[in-house]
């Protein structure tokens, strides 16, 4: 899993910085819209990003929106995690249900949008899906979480705790994968004794203590 930590400094989100309390659990997103680059989110180009020619990404004011991670390509076609908005803060991900919001304190999650390809890119699917399965496995060993802990957008909102949303299981479901498979598959790395290293680096662009994690 190659991860690193690019805080979008200028995003409302980041810059009202209210503390999620403790983490309760994860949710995985995923975009909704056929374009799994990193770049389109994320801004400016850090070198591996590439640039975004057309100002839509979440690194500006005025966006409503942001979750603490993000998967999908860099620049040279790899599949990496970006750390966009540090796990103290609340994110800006799943709106709210009857019965409140996963966003916060007492019931704050931890949350990340899969970036979505084509329905026919069953390749680039896999290698987010595996990604996606590890960075879970080394939140759930950061956090003390295991895979029970893990919903989706979609489950969030059956729960009371979203709003009405489809993802991640919709694009889930194109590769013929539901979100008990995926909280089986962390079940599986986690009850492993093999550990697997992380490249992890920390942007220049930020100024956050948090220190790089070598080991998933």
């Amino acid at each position: 899993m190659n991860k690193k930590t690019y805080y979008l400094k200028n995003n409302p989100c980041y810059k009202a910085g209210k503390n999620i309390g403790t983490q309760k659990g994860i949710i995985v997103h995923s975009t909704g819209a056929v374009n799994n680059k990193l770049s389109r989110y994320i801004q400016p180009d850090d070198g591996s990003l590439g640039d975004n020619p057309y100002d839509n990404d979440w690194n500006q004011s005025g966006v409503s929106v942001c979750v603490h991670a993000m998967i999908g390509k860099v620049s040279n076609g790899d599949v990496w995690v970006y750390e966009i908005l540090p796990y103290t803060y609340a994110c800006w991900g799943c709106g709210k249900g009857s019965a409140g919001s996963y966003n916060y304190s007492p019931v704050g999650h931890i949350q990340f949008e899969i970036l979505e390809g084509e329905s026919t890119d069953k390749d680039y699917f896999n290698t987010a899906w595996n990604t996606a399965v590890e960075y879970c496995v080394w939140l759930c060993k950061k956090f003390n979480f295991d895979q029970d802990d893990i919903v989706s957008h979609k489950e969030a909102c059956s729960l009371g705790y979203a709003s009405n949303h489809g993802d991640a299981d919709s694009y889930f479901k194109i590769f013929g994968k539901t979100m008990d498979d995926f909280r089986a598959a962390v079940k599986k790395k986690l009850n492993t004794s093999t550990t697997s290293s992380t490249t992890s680096t920390t942007s220049t662009s930020t100024t956050s203590s948090v220190a790089p994690v070598a080991i998933m």
